[in-house]
């Protein structure tokens, strides 16, 4: 988490999820048109890694809006934050031990 979405922010998840798990060829990332995404540095480091690139439309976002919905009701919105760190690792924590493990089983 930063308090901007600069390419540097997106390089760095990118290159943390690629440590977190092996990832096939074929392998599809998926964005919005946002600049960060769209950056030569950003193709660059996907093609390195045989990565593709997948932008949607201005109304293809909903999985993603929908994610940030429950995250700022369930999580952001129950808590009164004083760190961005606690906040931080409450948000991967979240999404982590709960969303993807449990919350659609």
């Amino acid at each position: 988490m930063r308090d901007t979405m600069e390419v540097a922010l997106v390089l760095s998840v990118l290159r943390m999820a690629r440590e977190a798990r092996q990832s096939a060829p074929g392998l599809i990332f998926h964005s919005d048109r946002g600049n960060q995404y769209a950056s030569g540095a950003h193709r660059t480091e996907l093609e390195a890694h045989g990565i593709l690139a997948s932008m949607s439309g201005c109304h293809d976002n909903a999985v993603v809006e929908s994610l940030f919905t429950t995250l700022t009701y369930e999580l952001a919105m129950t808590h009164d934050w004083h760190l961005q760190e606690d906040s931080r690792r409450a948000t991967l924590s979240d999404i982590e031990a709960w969303y993807n493990r449990k919350r659609w089983q």
